[in-house]
C-alpha cells in the first residue's frame, strides 16, 4: 500500500504485543471498545495533522485487523470509504459457540478467547451481540471486501459467509474472495499475492 502511494496507519492499541504486558493485557475485553477507539482515535489525529484526507480512508485487516475493519464499518461509518476484511470474525457469538464446539468448553483456545474477549468478569452473551458487526449490517455505509481462507481453523470461514450474507441481505455493496487450499497466515505465497491484489485493486477503485 506504501508503494502505492498511501499513507499507511498500523497503530499499536490496546492488546498489541511488543509494549509490555500491561499494553497487552489492556486489550482484555476491549474487542470493538477501547482497542477500536485506538484506532478511530489515531486516524482522528492525523486526519487534524492534514497527512489524511477524510474523504479518502479505508480501513484494512486480517484475523483481528478484520474484525476492527468490519467494526470500524459499522460502528464508525462515516470515517470510511471502504473496508476489507481478511479472515475475520463478524459474530462473536457464533465464533465463541465454535470454539466450544472445536476446542472444548475447559480448553486452553476457550479460556483464551474467553479472557481475549469477554475480559475476566463479563460473562453476558448481549455484550457479544452488540460488539458484532454482522448484526450491524444496517448500519454500514461504505463497500466491503470479504477474503476468506478456504481451511482457516482459526477463524471459521463460515465467518466470512454469514458477514457477506447479512450485508446482502441489507442491501449493501459487498464482494467475497475464496483462498483455496489456504490457512489463516495465508502462507502460501501464491494465496497472499491474490489477497494483496484483490485488496489494492478494491482500495484503489474507491478511494
Amino acid at each position: 500500500f506504501a508503494e502505492q502511494g498511501y499513507l499507511v496507519l498500523q497503530p499499536q492499541f490496546r492488546g498489541s504485543s511488543g509494549l509490555g504486558y500491561k499494553h497487552a493485557v489492556s486489550g482484555y475485553g476491549e474487542w470493538g471498545r477501547n482497542m477500536q477507539h485506538d484506532i478511530t482515535d489515531a486516524v482522528k489525529f492525523f486526519t487534524k495533522q492534514g497527512m489524511v484526507d477524510e474523504e479518502k480512508v479505508c480501513i484494512v485487516g486480517a484475523s483481528y485487523g478484520g474484525y476492527a475493519a468490519l467494526v470500524g464499518g459499522a460502528f464508525t461509518p462515516d470515517l470510511y470509504k471502504c473496508v476489507v476484511a481478511i479472515n475475520g470474525v463478524g459474530n462473536l457469538v457464533d465464533f465463541q459457540a465454535w470454539i466450544k464446539e472445536e476446542r472444548g468448553r475447559s480448553s486452553s483456545a476457550m479460556k483464551y478467547w474467553e479472557a481475549q474477549i469477554k475480559g475476566f468478569d463479563e460473562n453476558d452473551d448481549d455484550t457479544h451481540k452488540q460488539r458484532s458487526p454482522e448484526l450491524f449490517a444496517n448500519a454500514f455505509s461504505a463497500p466491503v471486501l470479504l477474503i476468506q481462507s478456504e481451511k482457516d481453523d482459526i477463524v471459521p470461514p463460515r465467518q466470512s459467509v454469514t458477514m457477506y450474507r447479512a450485508l446482502k441481505d441489507a442491501n449493501k455493496q459487498v464482494e467475497k474472495i475464496e483462498l483455496k487450499g489456504e490457512g489463516h497466515n495465508l502462507s502460501s505465497r501464491e494465496t497472499r499475492i491474490q489477497a494483496l491484489r484483490a485488496a489494492i485493486e478494491f482500495v484503489n477503485k474507491h478511494i
